[in-house]
């Protein structure tokens, strides 16, 4: 977990998020499900905001800093050991808006936009907290939180049929809509990797990747929506 007074010595930069001060608390889901994905961020140590997805350093422990400019970002590569670091939080799907993307819900093959979520509309489910860019899709998503959960929790699902235990999360950039639901990749290699699958085997590939991502967690199938 995050903590004050940690200073990183090297860095390695990465993509990511959206904008605003870190609320105390957000509305959360009655039955939170388990095991979805979610990255730790922490924000700008300078300007006291999470900053923007173009606008992030990878920490060695795999959070990531979330800066406000190009300037912070800069000053706290050149000497990061001088900051303190915030509480970290736990944000699903990349700071992105889910109901954005899948405005129809995780079954059905109508794709969204991608839009970053600001902090005054966030929800929190399982253990993380999802950020909306406005009220009505933050409400869509209380009402059904599951609905908007693409498969196996939203983890890249190359990694889960792979069983790659690091778990990779998803990102919104790199979708699929698969056997009746929608999945995410961990990066751009994904999808045209998934493609060269024959469609006669990708069932069976999509089951593999439910079974290794339940044997990670634990989960049960109605736990979540998207589950096959």
């Amino acid at each position: 977990m995050g903590s004050c007074g940690r200073s990183i010595p090297g860095l390695m930069l990465v993509a990511l998020v959206s904008a605003c001060s870190l609320p105390p608390t957000s509305p959360q889901a009655q039955n939170p499900a388990p095991a979805i994905a979610a990255n730790r961020y922490i924000a700008d140590p300078i300007s006291g905001k999470l900053g923007s997805p173009e606008m992030t350093l990878d920490l060695p422990d795999g959070a990531l800093i979330a800066f406000s400019d190009e300037t912070n970002r800069n000053a706290f590569r050149d000497n990061g050991a001088r900051f303190q670091l915030g509480t970290e939080q736990r944000i699903g799907f990349l700071m992105y808006d889910p109901v954005a993307r899948f405005p129809k819900g995780v079954h059905d093959p109508a794709s969204g936009s991608l839009q970053i979520g600001s902090w005054a509309y966030p929800y929190s489910y399982g253990s993380a907290t999802f950020l909306f860019a406005n009220d009505e899709n933050r409400q869509a998503f209380a009402q059904n939180p599951k609905n908007y959960i693409a498969g196996v929790g939203g983890h890249c699902l190359n990694a889960m049929r792979n069983r790659n235990t690091s778990m990779v999360i998803g990102d919104p950039h790199y979708t699929r809509f698969v056997s009746g639901m929608w999945y995410v990749f961990g990066g751009a290699v994904g999808p045209p990797r998934w493609d060269q699958v024959p469609n006669a085997d990708k069932p069976r590939e999509v089951e593999k990747a439910w079974a290794f991502y339940r044997g990670q967690t634990g989960i049960k199938s109605q736990e979540l929506a998207s589950a096959p």
